[in-house]
């Protein structure tokens, strides 16, 4: 299970699971499985080397799709705005000015017209610190964030390196995380960038929605990014399942999937192949087989239907 909570995956005896089994990497069938093995919930991808963007960028296009507002319209936009509490989490706080800082220097007292890329900072009265930014840092993030959604594209996370990526989901964390790493958003789509992040850097995820109240108040949807990328196979039992039975081929023979409880896992494809040793034991019930075709049904056939010479 994740976090002490247990989950149950649902399988043919013949479906494979790629495991740890005595520290040796194994695909197994169903059929196979025993407790102790380890199912395997994440696993790091490639990554570029060659970073695209600067880290303190990287954190801030986080901050500004969890925490930042867009005025205007999607047309005309005013400005951006990012507000955090400095009473609350000045750690956080201390982190997004540290971004800003590095994308576009120190905040200004003023920002006139043609002085580049800047910002200001407004301390409100009841603890936010809300930084403003002027049009020339307000184009630069909308250049990769565009919309008013605040939704980050997925080729932004393509591009991240491994490091950008942990620093990605940090700064998530940092701006919208609820108990350490659960995410709450008003619109599902904003977290997408953050799910495909979190499942690039080898982390379980769990999305979900839910009724909040108080500050969050309405449909939320969450999404659970999960520290351990293991679980223990507990107990395997057999279930009696007369539903459709499917699975997706792949060139690599496994797939991400989620199960019931919303929890992410790697996993294969039922193993319907069969060896050429298989194909060897099995061959002369395939001949009986084709020839009673054959005789039963195709020669018969074409003579029912007033054909005169079949073959």
């Amino acid at each position: 299970g994740h976090g002490g909570k247990r989950f149950e995956v649902t399988g043919t005896p013949d479906h494979r699971y790629p495991i740890i089994r005595d520290g040796e990497r194994l695909i197994v069938r169903g059929f196979q499985l025993r407790p102790g093995d380890v199912l395997i919930r994440g696993a790091v991808a490639p990554a570029p080397e060659t970073p695209v963007f600067s880290d303190d960028l990287v954190r801030l296009v986080a901050w500004y799709s969890a925490d930042g507002t867009l005025t205007g319209t999607e047309r005309h936009p005013g400005q951006i705005r990012i507000a955090k509490s400095w009473r609350r989490n000045p750690g956080a706080t201390a982190r997004m000015v540290a971004a800003l800082t590095g994308v576009f220097g120190p905040p200004r007292e003023s920002m006139l017209p043609g002085t580049g890329p800047a910002w200001r900072m407004e301390r409100q009265e009841r603890g936010m610190l809300v930084a403003v930014l002027n049009s020339a840092a307000r184009d630069v993030l909308l250049s990769l964030v565009p919309g008013k959604s605040k939704v980050i594209p997925r080729s932004f996370v393509d591009k991240l390196t491994g490091s950008q990526r942990e620093a990605f989901l940090a700064a998530w964390m940092d701006s919208d995380g609820e108990r350490g790493r659960t995410l709450l958003q008003r619109e599902a789509a904003r977290l997408d960038a953050v799910e495909y992040a979190a499942i690039l850097f080898g982390r379980p995820v769990r999305r979900f929605t839910r009724e909040s109240s108080g500050f969050k108040a309405g449909t939320m949807h969450g999404l659970s990014i999960g520290s351990v990328p293991t679980a223990v196979v507990m107990g395997v039992r057999e279930t009696r399942y007369t539903g459709e039975v499917w699975c997706p081929v792949t060139e690599t023979g496994t797939w991400l999937a989620r199960e019931p409880g919303g929890w992410t896992e790697y996993t294969g494809n039922t193993a319907w192949a069969i060896s050429e040793e298989g194909i060897k034991r099995i061959r002369p019930y395939l001949a009986c087989i084709a020839d009673a075709l054959t005789r039963g049904f195709l020669r018969p056939a074409p003579t029912k239907m007033g054909i005169r010479d079949p073959e």
